[in-house]
């Protein structure tokens, strides 16, 4: 899947990164109706902040700063297609890339998903959430709050993958008595 070179890079290599692209992409967006929501009557809206977060500026400071350096890792990471000739990069470097990327993209994801419990985040988002009298700052923060809780996306099994694909699912999986499938082991299909 070919996207745009704005938001983090040009390619899709996994499902993960495709989670962590889209999650800091709606992040952003929820960050710019927040912003829109609270900048013009600060007043009103001094319970949100605490003596470190005294601003919507700096709410969304400290957001951007962990959305920075969680990408900017599994982004240096990559390598892009055009700047070299694949005949040239023997199995194992490739194989050594791709695992320090997946790497990178769950540490991306864990990073993010520790701002859910940011105390002075945490406090803003909590107070947001419950300010019915301003339904776009409500809207934002539950928004927020729901991306920040987000915990990824894991990659399938490509074994089961492939099966499936071929596959009935009770030739996959054994149902037991009491209704949980359990993945059959390798071999027993």
């Amino acid at each position: 899947m070919a996207l745009d070179h704005k938001i983090a890079g040009s390619e899709v290599m996994s499902l993960a990164e495709l989670g962590l692209r889209s999650q800091t992409a709606a992040i952003l967006l929820v960050l710019d109706e927040l912003y829109a929501a609270v900048r013009e009557d600060v007043a009103s809206f001094a319970d949100l902040y605490t003596k470190t977060l005294r601003t919507v500026d700096d709410v969304i400071g400290r957001v951007l700063d962990v959305l920075a350096k969680a990408n900017r890792r599994w982004l240096s990471s990559r390598v892009l297609p055009w700047a070299i000739d694949e005949a040239s990069i023997p199995k194992a470097i490739e194989t050594s890339r791709a695992l320090v990327r997946r790497v990178a993209v769950r540490r991306a994801v864990r990073e993010i998903a520790a701002l859910s419990i940011d105390p002075d985040l945490t406090h803003f988002v909590r107070v947001g959430c419950s300010r019915d009298d301003v339904p776009d700052v409500r809207a934002a923060c539950e928004q927020l709050r729901q991306l920040l809780a987000f915990k990824g996306i894991r990659e399938p099994d490509p074994e089961l993958l492939l099966a499936a694909a071929v596959l009935e699912p009770e030739q996959l999986f054994d149902y037991s008595d009491d209704g949980m499938a359990v993945r059959r082991p390798s071999g027993q299909l």
